[in-house]
């Protein structure tokens, strides 16, 4: 627990420091818990600085309209929109004799959010010339302890009890702005990031825009492929957690990808990722398809809890045939042995990017994996099985042919969604 302000003689003075104290408590409390979740790096010359991107583990159907992506500066007509996002700023002065606590926990989080009618930040961009093209960088600039509105209050001196009226701030707040370094003319070097105050603020680089020339605020439409999400994006990883991000070199600046492949005023490298695509999905799914006692129809959902759509997928599914399961239908079940030697396990890489294999109902949709009795003997010949995203609600479904009469185990992992592709 926290040292906590504790008034225990009746009608002893307060003074400034213990009303501070109990402010603190309150106040640094999120903070303080953020600083346990997230092991910011400590002070080393610099604060750490990342982001928490705003996403709705919702589906598009069940919950109302997913929130679009995850990558926090999205194209735009004339201008980008920042959704919103959590802004962290790591302990901000080195461990010294005393001050060990501080150095351990000392972040700083605030919340960028938009006007009441949207939680999104419209950001203008300015206009290019004629034959003139720029890469702008957007950023946030992160206030520390700025002090609030200042306040009028009626104060009594302590020496000598004479009342006066002053005007003084009582708050403090955490503040998050977001702006706009333009690039230079004509230049595919992008803008660095603007240097920190002094303690003052802290600048986090979001996104660079490519601004294309004769560009035009409120009129020129800009495009996905206009964004180089580049926001360094918070991780929880206390208790060893695994943390899925994309390999840092596929978004940074002085990257393999950018290096070897650099963007140009018509192309944005195919190898790019966003930073923002961290986190996932993961799920077990168990699918009965015997014959006249299938756990899932044709068409069925598999997992509508998530927006299943512009991911990556990688899965195992293991498969035994209905006459192969002896007491049981799936590996818990088994009373011979725990994990079969019979169940055999097949690996796939799949999307829900673009519509890429053929389904009974919606025509085409992409696939997350399909197997057939070719690839897969235990399934029923001629019979196909097929996972697959729709690319309208956002589900995760199931489609099979030819009564594949067969038993499913599946592991699946998501990647976070691609919002920007």
């Amino acid at each position: 627990m926290e040292e906590r302000y504790q008034h225990s003689v009746n009608g002893a003075a307060a003074y400034s420091a213990d009303i501070n104290l109990y402010a603190d408590e309150a106040a640094l409390a999120d903070d303080r818990v953020f600083a346990e979740l997230c092991r910011m790096l400590p002070y080393q010359g610099a604060a750490s600085r990342a982001v928490a991107p705003y996403r709705v583990n919702g589906t598009r159907t069940g919950e109302g309209a997913t929130y679009p992506g995850q990558c926090i500066v999205q194209p735009g007509t004339g201008v980008v929109t920042v959704k919103p996002f959590r802004a962290f700023i790591g302990p901000r002065s080195a461990v010294a004799l005393g001050t060990e606590k501080t150095a351990w926990r000392d972040i700083r989080s605030a919340i960028c959010v938009g006007a009441a009618a949207s939680l999104d930040t419209t950001v203008q961009i300015d206009a290019t010339g004629g034959g003139i093209k720029r890469f702008d960088l957007v950023y946030a600039k992160v206030w520390i302890d700025e002090a609030g509105a200042p306040v009028t209050r009626k104060v009594k001196s302590p020496t000598t009890s004479q009342v006066t009226t002053q005007s003084y701030a009582t708050t403090t707040q955490t503040r998050v702005e977001i702006l706009v370094q333009a690039g230079a003319d004509n230049s595919l070097t992008p803008p660095a990031t603007p240097a920190d105050s002094a303690g003052v603020y802290y600048c986090i680089p979001l996104a660079y825009v490519r601004v294309p020339a004769g560009f035009v605020p409120n009129t020129t439409v800009l495009t996905t492929d206009d964004i180089w999400d580049v926001a360094p994006v918070v991780t929880m990883q206390t208790g060893g957690a695994l943390v899925l991000k994309p390999a840092n070199h596929n978004f940074q600046v002085a990257g393999s990808v950018q290096v070897n492949t650099p963007w140009s005023w018509t192309t944005r490298p195919p190898a790019h990722l966003p930073a923002t695509m961290a986190g996932g999905e993961s799920r077990l799914i168990a699918v009965d398809l015997t014959t006249g006692s299938e756990s899932h129809l044709v068409l069925n959902n598999l997992d509508d809890s998530v927006d299943w759509t512009k991911r990556v997928f990688r899965c195992c599914v293991t498969a035994v045939s209905s006459s192969g399961a002896p007491g049981g239908s799936f590996p818990w079940q088994f009373t011979s042995k725990p994990c079969p030697g019979q169940w055999l396990a097949y690996l796939h890489m799949g999307q829900s990017f673009q519509p890429d294999i053929s389904i009974t109902g919606p025509g085409t949709a992409p696939c997350v994996f399909s197997i057939d009795s070719t690839s897969c003997p235990e399934l029923a010949a001629t019979s196909v099985v097929t996972v697959y995203v729709n690319l309208t609600t956002g589900e995760l479904k199931i489609d099979y042919i030819n009564a594949p009469n067969v038993k499913l185990f599946i592991w699946l992992d998501a990647s976070a969604q691609y919002g920007d592709a």
